[in-house]
């Protein structure tokens, strides 16, 4: 029978192993500490830094034209399409002309008889009568002036004269209103008319016509539009912190989330000098320019637009996670880096200038091939000037 040990011999031996787990991983961690904290170290480069300013809008057509109804009417034929082509003065669409083609030849009727009117003294008759009566005044002024004639008979010579020349002058206008009122009616009924030819007033692509044969019409109905697709625009709002580095003629670089791969390039056109508030967000209307040559963007179609602030050459940069921010006075914001000088980390503070959403421009502080702790973020706004660090192992 094989003999047990005794309890107390048991819980001697766990008890010795736990002791001896305890120390090692003591021994590991102090180890460990000495050593310093994991971090990654990368030596200051020269790049490339570009600073951009993004937004998205609706593009739209930059020369463009609409087309709008000048009269009341039927449309009877349209002769174009929604992509065709079309020079300065091809015909679009016509109205149904009968009604205006009769309205121009009662106008024309109503113009003639106006010069021929039988309720008016004609203006010979009138003409006639003054001369009638000058010839009257003229002999009666010749006998009174030979005392063979009355003043009397003068005087009344005299103003029939008179009243002769105002039925004349009256006569003339009436004609001449009359005339006129018929010649305005003659030409109002011609524009109507003319207006039944819709033509294009521009060289130019049909972008969108949305009206069909047999629709009644109204003046300053919208019958279609025409413009140049070559060339598009597109308008977003900049924020009041970034509006002060939009200039006019600016790269801007255009997408769109149907088109994958493709990149179109554009400009920016006009900087609004007034913002517009909205709650309480005030943006600056931007316009930019689009060269659309190829004729992929259609307009309608929601864009993305990078314009590109500024671009620096061969300038220090560093990850924007590695510069970090803290107050050194009142107002006064300081920047710093945390450089490695034998397996420590120092506090070096430094002057920035541009930066864009992943580096930033290194003015002052550090020099080319400088290590520094790059990463990552959460362990390097944990760190204090002189913590020991070592690098982190980089796996192949």
């Amino acid at each position: 029978m094989k003999r047990k040990k005794p309890r107390w011999l048991v819980i001697a031996l766990v008890g010795l192993a736990i002791l001896i787990y305890v120390i090692i991983a003591v021994r590991s961690g102090q180890k460990h500490k000495n050593a310093g904290t994991v971090v990654e170290i990368s030596n200051v480069s020269r790049e490339e830094l570009v600073t951009t300013v993004s937004g998205s809008g609706v593009g739209d057509t930059q020369e463009k034209e609409e087309i709008r109804a000048e009269i009341t009417g039927l449309i009877s034929k349209i002769h174009v399409l929604e992509g065709d082509w079309v020079k300065k003065g091809d015909l679009l669409l016509t109205f149904n002309d009968r009604h205006f083609r009769r309205a121009v030849t009662s106008a024309e009727n109503a113009l003639k008889a106006a010069e021929f009117d039988s309720t008016l003294p004609s203006l010979e008759e009138a003409r006639l009568v003054v001369d009638s009566c000058r010839k009257a005044h003229d002999r009666v002024a010749l006998l009174y002036r030979q005392g063979a004639a009355t003043k009397e008979g003068l005087e009344e010579a005299v103003l029939k004269l008179k009243q002769a020349e105002i039925r004349w002058e009256q006569t003339q206008k009436l004609v001449t209103i009359k005339r006129e009122e018929a010649q305005l009616s003659l030409a109002a009924a011609q524009q109507e008319l003319a207006g039944t030819r819709v033509t294009a007033s521009r060289d130019g692509r049909v972008i969108y016509c949305p009206v069909k044969e047999g629709m009644s019409i109204v003046p300053g109905t919208f019958l279609c539009e025409i413009g140049n697709l070559e060339t598009l625009t597109v308008e977003f709002g900049v924020d009041e912190i970034d509006i002060s580095q939009i200039n006019p003629e600016q790269v801007a670089r255009i997408t769109h989330d149907g088109l994958p791969g493709m990149e179109f390039t554009g400009s920016v056109e006009q900087v609004a000098l007034k913002g517009i508030t909205k709650g309480n967000e005030c943006t600056f209307p931007v316009k930019i320019r689009i060269d659309n040559t190829m004729g992929k963007l259609r307009p309608g179609m929601t864009v993305d637009v990078e314009i590109e602030t500024a671009r620096v050459k061969e300038t220090l940069t560093l990850p924007l996670l590695a510069v970090l921010e803290e107050e050194e006075s009142i107002g006064a914001v300081g920047k710093y880096v945390f450089m490695v000088v034998d397996g420590t980390a120092v506090k070096t503070r430094v002057i920035t200038g541009l930066s864009n959403e992943s580096s930033i421009e290194i003015k002052e502080g550090l020099n080319e091939g400088d290590p520094y702790i790059s990463g990552d973020y959460d362990t390097i706004i944990r760190l204090k000037d002189g913590t020991k660090v070592r690098p982190k192992k980089t796996t192949n």
